[in-house]
């Protein structure tokens, strides 16, 4: 799933610990980047990777992986299977083996 840059830092957050749409930190963030809390909290549920249960933000995944690609763009899945990383294995290999832009 590509992210946008705030979704990419709130994913990576959850990776580590639930977050409470409540707490002034995360509420302070969201402003502060131009997007009202409920707006923010209904892209991240779009992700299919993140549930809200009450006020507080939770991943759906077993073992959720993020990563930035070489061209900028933001990615999460779920890794529990390893599929995330075969897929990145595959895309740097292809990119390797790409031509040089002439």
């Amino acid at each position: 799933m590509e992210l946008d840059a705030v979704q990419f830092v709130l994913i990576n957050r959850l990776c580590i610990e639930d977050v409470d749409i409540d707490e002034p930190e995360f509420v302070v963030f969201i402003q502060g980047e131009g997007m009202a809390v409920e707006e923010f909290v209904a892209s991240l549920i779009s992700t299919r990777l993140v549930a809200l249960n009450g006020k507080t933000l939770e991943l759906l995944t077993t073992e959720c992986a993020c990563a930035i690609l070489p061209d900028g763009r933001r990615i999460a899945a779920e890794n529990n299977t390893g599929r995330l990383k075969r897929w990145l294995d595959a895309y740097h290999k292809a990119r390797r083996a790409a031509p040089a832009p002439a």
